[in-house]
């Protein structure tokens, strides 16, 4: 079996793996200093904008998602309202370890479901080449040039 098939496996029979909102900034500690050594500050400004009261997820179709496996935070991912109608997947991050393992697939689908209820298309805006990838594989299509507030990537609903 190998590493990736070995972690899928471990996912899928994992009973710790939760998927749950995230309630205060403390939950993400462990995964800040991983995504600032990987050049990724938005978690820094997602716990700056938590504390200042700017962006709690709390607004009508809005979630803000961890996922841990026994009690360790492994990925978080989140939707907010952009404007009527429109969803924005933001602040989407999963741990080194558990990349390529389904975590992230996963953690997007629960956005995606929580989503259809307020939204009718979701918006997003990936830097790098390997989150375009994994965004259109989950039907994200890619926007041909970067619109509507800097989005590289649009799903329909």
């Amino acid at each position: 079996m190998s590493q990736n098939q070995a972690r899928w496996h471990f996912w899928i029979m994992n009973p710790r793996l939760t998927f749950e909102p995230i309630s205060c900034t403390s939950e993400l500690e462990s995964l800040l200093p991983l995504a600032r050594g990987e050049g990724f500050r938005f978690l820094d400004r997602l716990k700056v904008d938590w504390e200042s009261g700017a962006l709690r997820f709390e607004g009508e179709g809005e979630a803000l998602l961890g996922v841990s496996c026994g009690g360790r935070m492994i990925a978080v991912g989140g939707v907010r309202q952009q404007s009527e109608g429109v969803g924005r997947v933001s602040r989407v991050y999963v741990h080194p370890d558990w990349r390529r393992s389904g975590i992230g697939s996963r953690l997007l689908a629960q956005l995606i479901s929580h989503s259809r209820a307020s939204f009718q298309e979701l918006l997003l805006r990936t830097d790098t080449a390997e989150g375009a990838s994994f965004y259109e594989s989950l039907g994200f299509e890619r926007l041909m040039e970067q619109e509507e507030d800097l989005a590289t990537h649009r799903m329909k609903l």
